[in-house]
């Protein structure tokens, strides 16, 4: 599994070459915690549904989308 970081109201973490992602869970986890991120799974089609999660958080619909 790859995880990514998901910074509520902006989306994927990104660096200088795009969406940050980790194979370890455990590296994503201490770096969600410094920028304030939640760990998700991430593959190509979570990062081109963006925006629809970030509209889906802008109704207060999120937590039906990231249901564990």
């Amino acid at each position: 599994m790859i995880y990514g970081i998901w910074i509520r109201g902006t989306g994927w973490l990104r660096g200088s070459k795009g969406v940050v992602s980790f194979a370890e869970k455990k590296v994503a986890c201490d770096t969600a915690r410094r920028v304030g991120g939640e760990v998700r799974f991430i593959d190509d089609s979570l990062q081109d549904l963006e925006q629809n999660i970030l509209s889906l958080e802008a109704i207060k619909k999120w937590w039906q989308f990231w249901r564990k």
